[in-house]
């Protein structure tokens, strides 16, 4: 994304975090590797060590909301 001058382009940072669920004994944590898929964003985001991701959508302001259409976290250990 280009901007030119200030103030002529309407973008910020989105944040977000995956984490897993919280359950008896055990505490909610942010999930490394997982994809995720924003309606208004042409590229997939991948999460962070600590569950954590961002992105900028043109035209969108910090805090605006967005629609994730997909999360997905691929395992890297193959079933026999």
């Amino acid at each position: 994304m280009v901007c030119l001058g200030a103030g002529l382009c309407a973008a910020a940072q989105q944040h977000g975090v995956v984490r897993s669920l919280e359950r008896p004994g055990h505490a909610s944590v942010g999930i490394q590797g997982v994809t995720i898929n924003v309606l208004e964003y042409p590229n997939a985001i991948v999460s962070k060590k600590d569950g954590k991701f961002t992105f900028s959508i043109e035209g969108k302001r910090q805090g605006d909301s967005y629609t994730v259409s997909r999360v997905q976290k691929k395992d890297s250990k193959k079933e026999n």
